[in-house]
């Protein structure tokens, strides 16, 4: 008798991956990075060459497609508020291939991380100036303490 019912083992299911096309910016769009998770769909993202801005997760969005901090959107500008500090809607979600394939494009410019720039400064670095700074270290036993942590003659005794 061939297995059924409740009890029997099913396949996995493979996810359904299908290959979409790179969606470019268009007028009244931007690319943008998100910064900042405010809740209630509301999100803050850093438009390339323009600064902060609040933007707002549409609601076919929700439950679909997840927007973590420092993803990688296309967001439109709101044409009924000119304002700069207005509301944008995200209209896209990148994921990490195709931003890799904007940024050899040209259409984005990824942030180096100061902390990465200032660790690669520090090779750059003439070696005299490293010997004055290990110069200025003090040695053991060259260590001058306050007053009030110096050990009183009673805690000499104590130790000895």
């Amino acid at each position: 008798m061939p297995p059924g019912g409740k009890k029997k083992k099913k396949g996995k299911k493979k996810p359904h991956v299908t290959k979409r096309r790179l969606r470019y910016r268009s007028l009244n769009e931007d690319y943008a990075q998100v910064k900042c998770l405010y809740g209630d769909r509301r999100v803050e993202v850093q438009i390339s060459g323009k600064g902060l801005r609040k933007a707002h997760i549409p609601g076919r969005f929700r439950k679909r497609m997840w927007i973590n901090k420092d993803d990688w959107v296309l967001v439109q500008y709101r044409t009924c508020d000119v304002r700069e500090d207005s509301f944008c809607d995200i209209v896209h979600l990148y994921t990490r291939n195709e931003v890799r394939k904007l940024e050899q494009s040209g259409e984005i410019q990824m942030e180096k991380d100061l902390e990465q720039e200032d660790f690669l400064d520090l090779g750059t670095e003439d070696e005299g100036s490293l010997e004055e700074i290990e110069d200025e270290i003090p040695q053991r036993g060259e260590i001058e303490y306050p007053s009030s942590f110096t050990p009183s003659a009673s805690e000499e005794e104590e130790e000895n």
